[in-house]
């Protein structure tokens, strides 16, 4: 994953075919403007929300993805706020979990012995 923070921009595989996506918050999480193609089954709640959160750009073939990689590089201000609102995103989603099982915990049953 530190990779990602040694790009401008992100192509994230395995949405041009039907193979559904890899994880999107991987480039996010580390500042880095991400674009992918529409086969996203594997992450369709996170791209959805990555999309409108101004987080994902995704692209319907290749050359579409290219085009959008290309607008990232040559618009450095596009890349910066997709990249300020990625991280948005994961900062905004971190602790989810320890959030959860605060709510959980007080109504499940207690440990066996």
């Amino acid at each position: 994953m530190p990779f990602y923070a040694c790009a401008q921009v992100a192509f994230v595989g395995g949405s041009l075919q039907s193979i559904g996506g890899h994880n999107l918050l991987e480039p996010a999480a580390m500042g880095t403007a991400a674009v992918t193609g529409p086969h996203l089954h594997n992450f369709s709640e996170i791209s959805r929300r990555m999309r409108e959160a101004g987080a994902l750009l995704i692209g319907e073939d290749v050359q579409a993805v290219g085009d959008l990689l290309q607008h990232l590089l040559d618009d450095e201000r596009a890349r910066e706020d997709m990249a300020r609102a990625g991280c948005t995103l994961v900062s905004n989603g971190r602790g989810a979990l320890q959030r959860t099982l605060a709510l959980v915990a007080p109504h499940l049953p207690p440990p066996r012995s």
